[in-house]
């Protein structure tokens, strides 16, 4: 649990650094990272567990 939150938000943080690296890709808020971040961490864990079934 304690490792998914971290997860979470260091995807934000790279998101945020991302935005603001790339003049090409914008990002309107901080909830708009959020949720972006919140998906590619569920993602990242759905492909993990489903390869670690395998």
């Amino acid at each position: 649990m304690t490792f998914g939150l971290f997860k979470l938000v260091i995807n934000a943080v790279l998101l945020w650094l991302t935005n603001k690296m790339l003049d090409d890709f914008e990002i309107k808020d901080f909830f708009t990272t959020f949720i972006a971040a919140l998906c590619i961490t569920i993602v990242d864990s759905v492909i993990k567990w489903t390869m670690a079934s395998m």
